[in-house]
Parts: structure tokens; C-alpha cells; sequence
């Protein structure tokens, strides 16, 4: 854990913006958005509309908001949407009045259920693994529903410090809670970033995931099972009978 202090405070996202020669600096501050990537980030928020069924007037937590390029793609859909961000020049080049700099570890600042639905692209493989529970508690503290996109591949990005394939994250969610479905949609997305929808136990799928649940072999669709993971946790399964 001590290697990566640096990540889990933030200071080395600061150095990475700040750095005008960095990559982070490039792309994120010295650049606009590419046409590509906003046409990437709208298709993973719209497709979450359509997978959650959230109504037009949900409240939206972002995290790991970065400059704000997804919450610009919720605000384009007309949604009302804060961020979180632990990068202070990050926040400051946003632009965004609903953007607050903390760390997604403590998100004390906001009361419980206060949003509708929490959303991350590429958070999670940024968090350390030590602090991996208390994040997902928090999420499901401030949040209804969630909904995570988490990259697969460590790449030439040294802040990628947790990489898990999609399976090991669905069932890290799953050992974290007894109140929540966690649905698993792996290949949703050519780029290899699975979608992980953590939807309240107590509540009914919408329509638009039961659709494809009814055909989840086709789609590729895993709906995590408490006998299941049991079975899991006993060793009587293993990961290729998923």
C-alpha cells in the first residue's frame, strides 16, 4: 500500500496535469476531446439510460470525474449530474460548478441516497486494493443503483495499479454486499470494458434488463447468485463455468 500512497491521495494525479510534458496534461488539459472519445463516452451513458431505465430527472453521481468529459455526456442528455475528482487542476479545468475535489474513499460530503445512480468509467482499476471495500460502500451509502465501467488492461498508465478481469470485479462486488443484484454484461463494448450494474435486491429489474437477462447466454450476460457465489467461495465452481 505504501507504493501506491501516492495514487490513493491523489498527488501523483496532480503531478500528471500539472506536467506539460505528461500524458495526462496532454490529453486532458492542453487538448479538447477527441470527436472519438466524446462519441464514446455518450454511447457508454446512453447505453446506461437504456440498461437502468432511469428516469430523465435521476440524480447522477460521477466519479472519478477527471476534466468532466462524462458528465458532459449526462448534461447533453439533460440529466442533472455532481462529480467527484481527487485531482485539484483536474476539477479547476473542468469547468464544472457540480464538481467537487475529494476522494471517492470518503464521500461524507454527500447524504445517503442522495443520488439515483452512481457511475464510474475507468475508476475502479485506479483504486487500490486496500481500499477497495470502503469505495464500495460509499457508493452504495450515497447511491440507488450503480453502474461501473472498469478497464481490463494495465496498458502504459502506472496509475492502472488493479487489474482484475471482469468476472473477479463482478464477484468482489458480490462478496461485498447481500443487499444488491450484480448483473455482469463483460463484452458490451469492442474496447473490452465491462459493464457491472449493481441494482438494489429488494427491487425489480427493469424492463430493459430483463430483456436481455432472458437471453443473457446470446448476450453474454452473468446475474450473479448468492448459491452460486457460495459455491464459488466452497471451490465447487471455478471461473470457466461462468
Amino acid at each position: 500500500m505504501e507504493d501506491n500512497q501516492k495514487f490513493i491521495n491523489g498527488t501523483w494525479y496532480d503531478e500528471q496535469y500539472d506536467a506539460k510534458d505528461s500524458l495526462y496534461s496532454i490529453h486532458y488539459i492542453q487538448n479538447n476531446q477527441p470527436l472519438w472519445a466524446k462519441q464514446m463516452n455518450q454511447h457508454c451513458v446512453d447505453l446506461t439510460i437504456a440498461y437502468t431505465g432511469i428516469s430523465p430527472d435521476a440524480k447522477i453521481l460521477d466519479l472519478g470525474s477527471g476534466v468532466g468529459y462524462y458528465m458532459n455526456s449526462w448534461q447533453h442528455r439533460g440529466f442533472d449530474v455532481c462529480g467527484i475528482e481527487i485531482s485539484r487542476i483536474a476539477v479547476e479545468a473542468s469547468h464544472q460548478p457540480k464538481m467537487i475535489c475529494g476522494s471517492v474513499q470518503d464521500m461524507s460530503c454527500f447524504k445517503d441516497k442522495q443520488f439515483d445512480l452512481v457511475y464510474s468509467a475507468a475508476l475502479f482499476e485506479h483504486i487500490d486494493q486496500s481500499i477497495v471495500s470502503e469505495v464500495f460502500k460509499e457508493c452504495c451509502r450515497v447511491g440507488e443503483v450503480q453502474v461501473h465501467l472498469i478497464s481490463q488492461e494495465k496498458g502504459s498508465d502506472i496509475s492502472h495499479i488493479n487489474i482484475n478481469s471482469a468476472e473477479e470485479w463482478a464477484w468482489k462486488f458480490y462478496s461485498l454486499t447481500t443487499e444488491h443484484k450484480i448483473i455482469l454484461i463483460p463484452n458490451l463494448l469492442e474496447m473490452g470494458h465491462p459493464f457491472i450494474i449493481i441494482y438494489p435486491e429488494e427491487k425489480e429489474l427493469p424492463y430493459q434488463l430483463h430483456r436481455y437477462v432472458k437471453n443473457y447466454d446470446k448476450e453474454g450476460i452473468i446475474i450473479m447468485d448468492r448459491k452460486l457465489y457460495q459455491q464459488k467461495e466452497r471451490g465447487d465452481i471455478d471461473e470457466e463455468t461462468l
